[in-house]
């Protein structure tokens, strides 16, 4: 059986269409990758000016206040593009950042809670949550500063 003019077309034409598809294939992928890198530097970017931007009074207790400190860090500094491959070292990362989380959480507290909370040396950031709260109930000081 002799090929049909198809077959013999395909067969000539084959390699030039899957040059052409894999080309467009490529810039395709290539686009979307720009648009989600330039999506994930906006989203950095966000967390970013969140982390500076937080207090106390936006949380209304040091428990809600420390979360949104330590989501907002690491929106900023562990961006959600690395997690495929950070995932081993994530929380190492979690580690180093936590105290600039506690500097900053400590910072935005009242000077007084600020001072009893570094006093007793916590040594997570939910514990100085912990020590904040507690100081802040017995001083009858609001949340809402």
């Amino acid at each position: 059986m002799e090929p049909t003019y198809l077959v013999m077309f395909y067969k000539q034409n084959l390699p030039l269409f899957s040059v052409t598809q894999r080309e467009k294939r490529r810039r395709t992928l290539l686009a979307l990758t720009r648009a989600e890198a330039e999506e994930q530097r906006i989203i950095s970017d966000l967390h970013h000016q969140m982390f500076l931007s937080l207090n106390l009074s936006d949380a209304g207790d040091p428990f809600t206040f420390a979360k949104l400190l330590q989501n907002a860090s690491e929106g900023w500094l562990l961006p959600r593009e690395f997690e495929s491959w950070l995932l081993p070292q994530k929380c190492e990362a979690r580690r180093f950042i936590e105290p600039i989380i506690m500097e900053l959480f400590l910072a935005r507290l009242p000077e007084q809670t600020a001072g009893w909370t570094r006093h007793h040396q916590p040594a997570t950031l939910i514990e100085a949550a912990h020590l904040a709260s507690k100081h802040l109930t017995c001083h009858n000081v609001s949340f809402l500063i």
